[in-house]
């Protein structure tokens, strides 16, 4: 029987909810990309400042992070979902990094004040787009277009971010929030992504199509684009946005993937299909 949590060896003695969210895949691309980003752009310096996380979930990234990479930092993570932050808090224990790694089971936006003065913020945010919250894992519930809880974050005003965007959570619309919020891209990395369990869920796939319509959404039948994104608040520094937006739009929608997108989709989700032609 296999009972791994999107990767991860089960936990003994905590039990393994619904809620807590299984994507091997996008989970080890974001331990790839925050390990890369704090090593590499001298985030050490920000040992002795403030590094917290939205979302612990199992609390793997983190974890192996501490562990095996050498980082010394300490890192604050919130986890709203009792299950989820059950399951981490043993595992962490469990990896003998509980002192440099502590989770904590609250809302990060009731507990992070508005304005923040320096310090980093890490997160693989919920970034799934619905009319509402009523899908299948609630918590991965980014708003009508994907974009709500990024933009919220950016709101926090974080010396530095390190998020992941996915390329059908019109990421055109967050590229732009972060620039208008000060904020500078300094280094991205972009892969593509099958669409997986929760992705598919037919009410979640129809507003994907309704949103690639119009060119909120970026994506190719089954394949979507997720990037691993580190904003700076610093004029000076040099700025990727551009880059990172080809980057994310890369796998624009025509009306002949439109329609296999839209395949198995019950019609009472379905919008109207696209009225244009891509070159």
């Amino acid at each position: 029987m296999d009972t791994s949590v999107g990767g991860v060896a089960a936990v003994a003695g905590v039990a393994q909810g619904d809620t807590i969210f299984r994507d091997r895949e996008e989970s080890e691309f974001y331990a790839q990309c925050v390990r890369d980003f704090l090593l590499r752009h001298s985030y050490e310096l920000l040992e002795d400042k403030e590094i917290v996380e939205l979302g612990v979930g199992t609390g793997e990234t983190i974890a192996e992070l501490l562990g095996y990479h050498g980082f010394t930092g300490k890192i604050r993570g919130y986890e709203i979902d009792r299950a989820s932050y059950e399951y981490a808090r043993k595992l962490v224990d469990d990896r003998a990094v509980s002192d440099r790694y502590l989770g904590i089971n609250e809302n990060f936006f009731q507990a992070i004040p508005r304005s923040v003065a320096g310090g980093c913020v890490i997160s693989n945010p919920p970034y799934l787009p619905a009319h509402d919250r009523s899908i299948r894992m609630p918590e991965l519930w980014g708003g009508s277009d994907g974009s709500s809880v990024t933009k919220q974050i950016i709101e926090c005003g974080f010396e530095h971010l390190v998020l992941l965007v996915s390329s059908f959570s019109n990421p055109l619309s967050i590229i732009d929030f972060a620039s208008r919020c000060g904020y500078r891209v300094l280094d991205f990395a972009v892969r593509t992504m099958r669409f997986g369990t929760y992705s598919s869920e037919p009410k979640v796939r129809a507003r994907i199509a309704e949103l690639s319509r119009r060119d909120e959404a970026f994506v190719s039948a089954g394949r979507y684009c997720i990037a691993g994104v580190a904003w700076v608040k610093n004029p000076a520094a040099v700025d990727l946005s551009d880059a990172l937006a080809r980057g994310l739009t890369s796998l624009a929608c025509s009306p002949a993937l439109y329609s296999r997108l839209c395949l198995g989709v019950p019609t009472e989700y379905l919008p109207s299909p696209p009225d244009r032609t891509l070159a």
